[in-house]
């Protein structure tokens, strides 16, 4: 059973403390009876009984009888106060020093466990496993428990960073891959460098751009970058104007774009940031749902504000939609290599959301479909 460090230094400290006290106040007369035992068993018998009487009589301090023990050799078994208790403070001074030495001793070994597995971390290790010591003090274990959990996290962190990375490599190589390709056409004549040719290399180079801004954007939303030119927003208007941008994709994908409102909404809200997230939102449902109906719905509830994109398509490509939040996840790889989208549209959405106070849900749509709510308080603290 593991105890609070401090508990057993304090009962340390009072252990020692109080053998001290008592070494200090009964071992000078022990030691002094020690030496009257000692004396009177090295004297004859009848010097003995001699001795005895004369204690009765006159008592152990009396003149008689230290003149009788001095003629008989006292002063050989004499002992200096001053020393024997010196001699006893040191010897409890070694005694606690060993116990101190002892705890020392439990306590230092996981702490050095721990810097050696902190130094394999720091040099990159992620494999380090520490488990709490079954004794010893509860802080050490709290403190080699936290030390695990950070490296769970660490671990975690690099292999996000690694998902990550094979992500963004992912999408670059696509577009670099079709530049590269027409590039080498056109020097080896395959290829008519004509103004077909180049909006072809503009449209990939435009795709690397997104990509950039997208990522641009979530690194902002995780640091100091990422702020809100907050002002009184109607959210309706933003509605409209992302589906007026929208109206030529829709018609392209065969998909009818509505909107429905139930009261105008005022939001304090980042119009630009509002309109971009609304905008993945329903980009996303034109371009993967298959539908044939996107409905946004903006709904006025108490204090906050919530924007609901529907469709009646297949509905989300996974099991769990929720997934899809995260950065490059995709169920419709196909979908998306045809839209030539960088997989960030919802990873961006909800990094919008979390910065306005508000929330994104991916859910299944009662009637068929997917269905994305998109929840912000009209006031942002």
């Amino acid at each position: 059973m593991m105890n609070s460090l401090r508990m057993q230094i304090a009962c340390l400290a009072i252990a020692i403390s109080v053998a001290a006290a008592l070494i200090a106040a009964f071992v000078p007369d022990v030691l002094y009876w020690l030496r009257d035992y000692l004396f009177m068993a090295s004297l004859p018998a009848q010097e003995q009984e001699t001795l005895r009487k004369l204690t009765e009589a006159y008592g152990s301090c009396s003149g008689i009888v230290r003149s009788f023990e001095s003629q008989h050799g006292i002063e050989r078994w004499n002992l200096n106060y001053h020393v024997a208790l010196t001699t006893v403070i040191v010897a409890t001074a070694l005694i606690g020093g060993a116990l101190a030495f002892k705890l020392a001793g439990g306590i230092a070994a996981p702490i050095i466990g721990l810097s050696r597995a902190a130094r394999a971390i720091a040099g990159g290790s992620r494999d380090t496993a520490l488990l709490p010591p079954r004794s010893g003090p509860r802080e050490v274990g709290d403190l080699i428990g936290d030390f695990a959990l950070m490296t769970e996290s660490l671990a975690a962190a690099d292999r996000d960073l690694r998902l990550r990375s094979n992500g963004i490599a992912h999408e670059l190589r696509t577009p670099l891959a079709v530049i590269r390709a027409r590039l080498m056409g056109a020097k080896d004549k395959v290829f008519v460098a004509d103004g077909v040719f180049f909006d072809s290399l503009l449209g990939q180079v435009s795709q690397i751009e997104r990509l950039a801004s997208d990522l641009s954007m979530l690194c902002d939303s995780q640091g100091i970058g990422f702020s809100l030119e907050r002002a009184p927003t109607s959210v309706d208007d933003v509605v409209d104007a992302v589906i007026h941008c929208l109206e030529p994709m829709a018609e392209e994908h065969r998909v009818d774009l509505t909107r429905q409102s139930r009261g105008r909404v005022i939001a304090d809200a980042d119009p630009a940031r509002l309109e971009r997230a609304i905008s993945n939102l329903v980009e996303n449902a034109i371009q993967h749902a298959g539908a044939t109906r996107v409905t946004i719905t903006v709904e006025d509830v108490g204090d906050q504000c919530r924007i609901i994109v529907v469709d009646d398509g297949r509905g989300w490509p996974v099991s769990d939609p929720e997934a899809l939040k995260e950065p490059f996840v995709t169920g419709d790889s196909a979908t998306r290599e045809r839209s030539k989208r960088t997989g960030l549209g919802l990873a961006i959405v909800q990094a919008i959301a979390r910065a306005h106070q508000g929330s994104l849900a991916l859910e299944s749509s009662p009637g068929g479909g997917a269905r994305a709510v998109l929840t912000i308080p009209k006031t942002i603290n």
